[in-house]
């Protein structure tokens, strides 16, 4: 399956019936995709935007044949909108032990990892980022790809997807297992010579989950 996530970011004041008719225009303006689902962010997000806007499309070529390229544009070209960062990959590498999960947290992370990083290093990143379900129980679902298209703020290459039953599973055992900060926080430390995340380069998003997304990568 191929996706598109993009993360929208309102303007401080606007209109709330405004920002409805711009989402549908948008999605009216995407076709042939499988899953157009938007939902608003939590508290506690960094860069993350306000609203998510989950798209899947059966291949890359659905993608390219859809229309979504000129619906974010106009969509960030909206008087309405102060923010837009999207990325497109290919969800090939995922994780999934609670398909039915609802009423709980999608949490992404669009990381920009630095242009002179090896291509060695950016892999054991990525390994590193997937290999945290394995020691983090809270993580039901999961997917780490990197990215073909990005725009935005920074240059995205990787999204890193986790799926929560409860908003206390990303703040409490995710952020404060030892995995996590002996593993993974070093590749965003500025102090560590392993660091390749470029400084500031990234976008933490939680927001309401109806039910997975991630479950139906494999549809």
């Amino acid at each position: 399956m191929f996706k598109q996530t993009a993360l929208i970011t309102w303007q401080p004041e606007g209109s709330a019936d405004a920002r409805d008719a711009i989402l549908a225009a948008a999605e009216k303006s995407v076709t042939g995709a499988s899953l157009s689902r938007f939902a608003p962010t939590v508290a506690g997000s960094h860069q993350g935007g306000d609203m998510v806007w989950h798209l899947h499309f059966s291949s890359q070529a659905a993608w390219a044949a859809s229309g979504v390229a000129a619906a974010l544009d106009r969509l960030a070209a909206e008087a309405e909108v102060s923010l837009l960062d999207a990325c497109a990959y290919e969800t090939s590498r995922y994780g999934v032990s609670a398909p039915d999960i609802q009423d709980g947290i999608y949490r992404t992370l669009f990381v920009g990892v630095d242009e002179t990083a090896s291509a060695d290093a950016a892999r054991q990143f990525a390994d590193e980022l997937a290999g945290m379900p394995e020691y983090i129980s809270e993580i039901l679902n999961w997917g780490m790809n990197p990215v073909l298209q990005s725009r935005g703020r920074l240059r995205w290459t990787h999204v890193w997807e986790q799926e929560f039953a409860d908003i206390s599973g990303l703040l409490g055992p995710y952020m404060t297992n030892p995995y996590h900060w002996a593993f993974v926080d070093r590749w965003f430390d500025q102090e560590m010579p392993c660091q390749i995340v470029q400084n500031g380069a990234l976008c933490h998003s939680a927001s309401v989950l109806e039910t997975s997304v991630i479950a139906l990568y494999g549809g």
